[in-house]
C-alpha cells in the first residue's frame, strides 16, 4: 500500500516507515475513562479525614478509605506497633503507614499515587486534595504525600526501649556504613530476617546485606551492639545472630551486652523470617535455632 502511494520508497524504507508509524500509534496514551478519574477525585477528598483521624486504628483507616479488609497492628515490641493499609481507586492508590506507641502517633504517612497517570489526573486531583487536606504536604513524582511526626512520642518510645535493652552508645559511624547502620537501628524499619534469597525472586533481604557490610568493615562490635539495642526488631535479630557468631570466635563485648542478648533470645516477639524462600513469623530463639543448626 505504502509503495503504491509513494513509489519512490524502497522496500526497506517502506518497512522502516511502517515501523515508525506503528510505534507512534502504539505510544499514544489511551483516553482516560471519566468514571475512573472521578473515583480518583473522590478518593483525594478522603485524605483530609484520614489526616484528622484519632486514634489511629486499622479498622477506622480501612473504613475511611472504603476498604473491606484491614490488617492487624504489627507488634514491634515495647508498646510500639505498625499499621499498613492501602486501597486502589480509578488510576490511583491511597497507602497509609503509621508507627504508633501506646496509641499515640510516632509517624503517620499517607500517600496518593497515580504512577504513569499522574500528569494526566494531577490538576483535577490536586484541586480536590487542596480543598480537603491541610498543609504541609509534598508533591512527589507520581502523586502526593503527607508525613506527620511527633518527636516527643518518638523520644518516649526510645526511652522505653533503652530502659529494657540498654542505652545506645555515642559512636562514630564510618561514612560508607551510615546507610546500613541507620537502616538497622531505625524505628521506622522492621527487617525481614533471612540468610539467603527470599521469595520467588530470590532476593537477599536488605538487612542481611547491611549487617554483612558492618561485620566485614572491621571494628564492628560497637556498631552491632547499638543495633542490638536499636529500634528495628529485625535489625536486632540480625545483630544477635552476628554477635553470637563472633562470641564463638572469642569476641569480647561491652558490659551488659550479653544480658541484652539473653533478653532478646527469650523474648516472645515475632518477626518476619525467610527460610527456604518462605516467610514465617518466628521469635528470636526459633530463628537462632534454625540459623545455628544450618551452620553445623
Amino acid at each position: 500500500m505504502i509503495l503504491r502511494r509513494f513509489p519512490f520508497l524502497t522496500a526497506a524504507r517502506a518497512l522502516f516507515l511502517m515501523l515508525v508509524l506503528g510505534v507512534l500509534a502504539f505510544s499514544q496514551p489511551k483516553p482516560l475513562v471519566a468514571e475512573w478519574v472521578q473515583k480518583d477525585v473522590d478518593a483525594a477528598k478522603l485524605v483530609g479525614p484520614l489526616v484528622r483521624e484519632r486514634p489511629i486504628k486499622p479498622a477506622s483507616i480501612a473504613k475511611l478509605i472504603n476498604s473491606r479488609n484491614y490488617h492487624d497492628v504489627e507488634n514491634l515490641g515495647f508498646g510500639a506497633g505498625k499499621i499498613e493499609e492501602s486501597q486502589g481507586f480509578g488510576y490511583s492508590t491511597i497507602r497509609v503507614s503509621a508507627l504508633i506507641f501506646r496509641d499515640s502517633i510516632v509517624r503517620y504517612q499517607i500517600s496518593f499515587q497515580s504512577w504513569s497517570s499522574w500528569s494526566r489526573v494531577r490538576e483535577q486531583v490536586l484541586r480536590a486534595w487542596e480543598a480537603s487536606v491541610p498543609k504541609p504536604y509534598t508533591e512527589i513524582r507520581d502523586g502526593l504525600t503527607i508525613d506527620i511526626k511527633d518527636d516527643a512520642v518518638l523520644d518516649a518510645y526510645k526511652k522505653t526501649v533503652a530502659k529494657e535493652l540498654g542505652e545506645l552508645k555515642e559512636i562514630r559511624v564510618p561514612t560508607h556504613l551510615q546507610g546500613d547502620y541507620e537502616y538497622l537501628v531505625s524505628p521506622f524499619e522492621n527487617s525481614v530476617v533471612g540468610l539467603y534469597g527470599c521469595g520467588v525472586a530470590g532476593v537477599v533481604p536488605l538487612g542481611k546485606d547491611s549487617v554483612d557490610s558492618i561485620q566485614t568493615a572491621g571494628n564492628s562490635i560497637g556498631l552491632l551492639e547499638n543495633v542490638l539495642r536499636g529500634y528495628n526488631p529485625g535489625g536486632r535479630i540480625y545483630s544477635l545472630i552476628t554477635l553470637r557468631h563472633l562470641k564463638r570466635r572469642g569476641a569480647v563485648f561491652s558490659q551488659g551486652i550479653e544480658g541484652t542478648m539473653e533478653k532478646l533470645l527469650t523474648s516472645d516477639l515475632l518477626v518476619s523470617a525467610c527460610f527456604g524462600g518462605t516467610i514465617h513469623r518466628l521469635n528470636a530463639k526459633e530463628i537462632i535455632d534454625r540459623v545455628e543448626n544450618s551452620e553445623k
